[in-house]
């Protein structure tokens, strides 16, 4: 759970500022992000908005000289991006100093009905002793008074108890379920009219999201268009995939492609039937959303033809639905 949602921070951000001059100003600041990568506060504001979208409590967790996140997860709180609980600090109401306090304060809320104790002796202590809501340690300005000593003793007592594990998955832990795949039983279509449709997870690929190179490279992925999409990650070696195509008769074929490319200057490169030739084809700033390439011509004999794809280079993150002749 730590690393759900939050790895697409690795995947697909670029670490680095160079390219930030690049940003353009009609795109949001994520969309930029994407486009052009960054360093500790952009990618950790990115770590952020992604969590966000996917409904999962997350805070601004940053140490000196470095930003990163925390976020919750079934068993409790965790540090992504940036140095473990104690090397950092977190702002609002717990103070800035000591992330520690906002850990402690988390824990005790697991507590569920008992952790009213801790509300009531804060509210009687605000209301009856006069006493100003302190929330941490690290918040302390002057003397404690009784309630609040009270009030943070009870918190750390509550943070300190093991809370056993939920007997039933909630909706929320049901947002953590893993949408890769590595399997895909799409196959290649061919309508009335000769033209032939290639899903993109219909690629031989021995097991793409635990390939031989480790990286995970290709990885199979439910669409919102529905059945699987295939995503070629940003980080790790290289690596090519192919498809064997049935062509019921020789002649030129219109070539295009479906997908999703959150960068520019993109690329996928494409040798025909094993041809040593590659043709390279231009992959366009979709901004995130789905898009088709330009229309390119291809001479297909009869029989099987073999596509294989593969990329060069510093490559960001691209996602393919589909092949179409």
């Amino acid at each position: 759970y730590t690393w759900r949602y939050v790895d697409s921070v690795r995947t697909e951000i670029k670490y680095g500022s160079e390219e930030g001059k690049f940003d353009k100003p009609e795109l949001h600041l994520f969309q930029n992000v994407l486009m052009n990568g960054g360093v500790c506060g952009r990618r950790a504001f990115f770590g952020r908005f992604i969590l966000r979208a996917f409904g999962i409590p997350t805070i601004a967790r940053p140490s000196p000289g470095h930003g990163a996140l925390a976020h919750w997860t079934p068993s409790g709180w965790v540090v992504c991006l940036g140095p473990p609980w104690g090397k950092g600090s977190t702002k609002e109401k717990y103070g800035k100093n000591r992330d520690t306090d906002f850990l402690q304060h988390t824990r005790a809320r697991a507590s569920g009905y008992l952790f009213k104790r801790v509300n009531r002796a804060r509210l009687i202590g605000d209301t009856i002793g006069g006493e100003s809501k302190c929330f941490s340690l690290s918040s302390i300005k002057g003397e404690l008074g009784f309630l609040n000593v009270f009030t943070l003793l009870v918190q750390r007592s509550l943070a300190e108890r093991k809370i056993p594990p939920p007997t039933t998955p909630s909706c929320t832990i049901d947002l953590f379920r893993d949408l890769s795949s590595t399997e895909c039983h799409e196959e290649i279509v061919i309508d009335r009219r000769g033209n032939i449709t290639i899903p993109a997870c219909s690629t031989f690929v021995s097991n793409p999201a635990t390939h031989f190179s480790g990286n995970g490279k290709i990885v199979f992925m439910r669409s919102i268009l529905g059945g699987k999409q295939l995503h070629y990650n940003r980080i790790g070696p290289h690596q090519s995939f192919h498809y064997n195509v049935n062509v019921p008769r020789a002649g030129t074929y219109t070539f295009s492609a479906r997908v999703v490319i959150p960068s520019w200057k993109q690329t996928l490169l494409l040798s025909l039937n094993k041809s040593e030739e590659f043709i390279n084809i231009s992959l366009p700033f979709t901004i995130g959303k789905w898009g088709t390439t330009k229309p390119l011509n291809l001479e297909l004999r009869t029989g099987v033809n073999t596509f294989t794809f593969s990329r060069i280079g510093d490559c960001k993150g691209v996602t393919i639905k589909d092949f179409t002749l």
